[in-house]
């Protein structure tokens, strides 16, 4: 049982700093940037790591494998 937790542990692990420190399609974040500027984005409710982090950090924004798949996401 205590290898199959540190197994599950070391994946959750690495999952999360894959995504952490994945990197973005550029063009993806770039449209990203333009759309916060155009729709008002310093105004938004929850503007959350928006320009200050990893695009898979911003809010609302779901990244998988390199690229944004879904904007308004919530988990």
């Amino acid at each position: 049982m205590k290898k199959i937790f540190t197994c599950l542990a070391s994946a959750i692990i690495c999952v999360n700093i894959h995504n952490l420190f994945a990197q973005v399609n550029v063009q993806d974040s770039l449209a990203l940037v333009d759309l916060y500027n155009s729709t008002g984005g310093p105004n938004w409710a929850n503007q959350d790591n928006w320009l200050a982090g990893p695009v898979s950090t911003w809010y609302g924004i779901l990244v998988t494998e390199g690229r944004v798949i879904a904007i308004g996401y919530r988990e």
